[in-house]
């Protein structure tokens, strides 16, 4: 019978050439049909060679495209800057994409994540399905600090959910900028008087880290000595010294700009008498 021919020519034998070897196996189910079956893991573009003993079958070797299987959450993966850190009331982005049980990237949409970020405010990011297996994540929070990102697919988390996130502040905006301390207010004629200056970003943020160039100017009866401090962490310590009384105008500038309140008015007194 067909079957013994076929034995009997070496037998039938199939292997698969592509992203991988995969070899199938060969089960006679009578009527003198063959059927082969195999499974690849990897998706991707096949060379399947049929063989008859040490011949190719006719047609041999066929193409075979493997398509991805089905989205499987857990090996989805989420990456990009957006997902680590971003800057308070800037729009930042990370990428979400869909894979099956084995890794393969899908290249279809129709996926539904859902993204949460959880932090000094909460909220949902926006989603955006790129029809080609990757999402992109969009959102924009004015409040700095550390937030977790729930992402989510049919309530299951994705590997790594939920991430943490560092929302730092913007750059350093002169206007929204700050002073505080005594120094601003009073002072003793021979005495450092002190205050600080708080670098904020348009929002309002607190910056972190220092390097602004600030200016202080302060007009009055006597030409004082001024020294601005970088403390490195956004805020700086401005000294200085003035020889004679009366009202001092305070001016504190970044780029040209005054800072919030400024100009001050310090008023500045006779010296402490020191007991001898």
């Amino acid at each position: 019978d067909l079957r013994r021919w076929v034995d009997a020519a070496g037998g039938f034998a199939c292997v698969l050439s592509g992203p991988a070897t995969v070899q199938a196996d060969v089960v006679y189910q009578g009527a003198g049909t063959f059927v082969f079956f195999y499974k690849p893991t990897i998706a991707g573009t096949y060379q399947v060679s049929v063989r008859l003993g040490n011949g190719d079958v006719p047609g041999s070797p066929f193409d075979s495209v493997v398509a991805p299987g089905k989205t499987h959450t857990e090996h989805c993966a989420a990456s990009g800057l957006g997902l680590l850190c971003a800057e308070a009331g800037v729009e930042a982005t990370f990428q979400i994409t869909s894979r099956d049980a084995y890794g393969n990237q899908l290249h279809k949409g129709g996926d539904r994540y859902d993204v949460s970020l959880t932090g000094p405010v909460c909220f949902n990011a926006t989603v955006i399905d790129g029809d080609n297996g990757i999402y992109t994540v969009r959102y924009n929070t004015i409040m700095c600090g550390d937030y977790f990102v729930s992402v989510r697919r049919e309530g299951a988390a994705l590997a790594g959910s939920p991430f943490v996130l560092s929302v730092v502040a913007g750059k350093t905006h002169g206007p929204s900028c700050t002073a505080v301390g005594e120094g601003l207010k009073t002072a003793f004629a021979g005495h450092e008087a002190e205050f600080i200056i708080e670098g904020r970003d348009i929002i309002g943020n607190q910056r972190v880290v220092g390097d602004d160039a600030f200016h202080v100017e302060i007009e009055g009866p006597s030409t004082p000595q001024i020294s601005v401090f970088d403390r490195d962490d956004g805020t700086y310590l401005v000294s200085y010294v003035v020889a004679e009384t009366g009202d001092y105008y305070i001016r504190v500038l970044l780029d040209g700009l005054q800072i919030a309140g400024s100009p001050f008015m310090a008023t500045v007194m006779p010296g402490r008498v020191v007991a001898v």
